[in-house]
Formats: structure tokens, C-alpha cells, sequence
């Protein structure tokens, strides 16, 4: 018993943790973060971003030019770094496990070259829209 309110106290507290800011929220040491990693310029807005963990490890985000993901993992091989500018997507397709205990959902990116990547986005159904939304949104004015 005491194992199970465990396992149900760690995944209310993941599930919880989720953070959905835009660059009005975040600390100008997060947005040179996110500008050294290559995915955000000078010039663009950052609209959305999503967090499971902290800025440094993981980040999902949408500007007014680019749909990105990156994790940062101490051990390189498990890093990764995406986006596709608006122009060069092909595809936008959602997957909703918002009722899902150990799944997130996520925007699968699919660029003119077929490679994809996922936008992951952790929380309640709301924020799940406000990601398709802007990212349809943006998306369509940039095709």
C-alpha cells in the first residue's frame, strides 16, 4: 500500500510540474539560454513554451517563425535539438493523452524532407489547445 501512495504522490507531483510561459514570463537568462541554443533569434517571439522539467534540461516551444523541441542530457548521446520553420512544415498532427497517467501529449512535426519530431506538451487539455492552436494558427499564416 504504501508503495502505491508513492507511485500515485510521484505522479501527481510529474504531471503537475508542467510550466507553459511565454517570453513575458521567462528571465532574460532563459531566453539567451534558449537564443545560445540555436532556437531563438533576436527578432523572433517567443509565444508558447512548455517545460517538464527546468529551461536547462527541456524545452517546447512555439515563436512567430519556428516550432522547436530540445533535451539536454548529461550524457550528449541523449540530447536532442529540433524545430522546423513554419515554411518548411508539412504537417501538423496532434495526439492527446492529456487523460493518460505516464504519457504526454505531443505535436508531431513533419517537415518538406519527411523527418519529424515531436512537440511534447504536459498538462490539462487547455494547454494542450493553446498549443495546437498557435501552432495551426501560425502555421497556417506561413505556409
Amino acid at each position: 500500500m504504501k508503495k502505491m501512495r508513492l507511485i500515485f504522490l510521484l505522479m501527481f507531483c510529474t504531471a503537475s510540474c508542467s510550466l507553459i510561459l511565454n517570453d513575458s514570463k521567462l528571465s532574460d537568462s532563459d531566453l539567451d539560454y534558449i537564443q545560445k541554443l540555436g532556437l531563438l533569434n533576436d527578432n523572433e517571439k517567443l509565444l508558447l513554451f512548455s517545460t517538464s522539467m527546468n529551461i536547462k534540461t527541456s524545452g517546447n516551444l512555439i515563436t512567430d517563425y519556428r516550432i522547436a523541441s530540445y533535451w539536454v542530457d548529461k550524457d550528449e548521446s541523449k540530447s536532442y535539438k529540433e524545430f522546423a520553420y513554419y515554411s518548411d512544415i508539412v504537417n501538423i498532427e496532434s495526439v492527446d493523452n492529456t487523460q493518460a497517467w505516464t504519457y504526454s501529449s505531443y505535436l508531431l512535426i513533419t517537415r518538406k524532407d519527411n523527418s519529424t519530431f515531436k512537440l511534447y506538451i504536459d498538462g490539462d487539455k487547455e494547454k494542450y489547445r493553446s498549443f495546437i492552436k498557435v501552432a495551426n494558427a501560425k502555421w497556417g499564416e506561413n505556409k
